[in-house]
């Protein structure tokens, strides 16, 4: 997750929590079941710059975010991140240890 958001968007985590929710869907062409982790990143403010994956971004409100989701799993994700983002009492049992030595990997 940290190294994903440091090569595709340069953002600097500041705090980092797991969310308790598991984006879970079968995936018939695989006949396989997948689980995704949510992961909340606090950052320290600054705009994203893209790597070649990625044309574009913006900041989007929850609702507006959560009807842009095509995939109720996604939506729900969304749902549970935004809980745990106005719920503090939440964060010390789901905050992940940053080492302090973690820095973006050079370009």
């Amino acid at each position: 997750c940290i190294r994903e958001v440091g090569e595709e968007t340069r953002l600097n985590i500041q705090r980092l929590f797991v969310v308790p929710y598991l984006n879970r869907f079968y995936e018939w062409t695989h006949d396989r079941v997948n689980e995704i982790p949510v992961f909340v990143a606090l950052t320290d403010g600054a705009d994203p710059a893209l790597d070649d994956e990625h044309d574009s971004w913006a900041w989007h409100t929850t609702d507006d975010a959560h009807a842009l989701l095509p995939w109720p799993g996604q939506q729900s994700g969304l749902r549970a991140a935004d809980h745990l983002l106005r719920d503090p009492r939440l964060w010390p049992h789901l905050e992940v240890t940053l080492s302090p030595d973690w820095t973006l990997p050079d370009e």
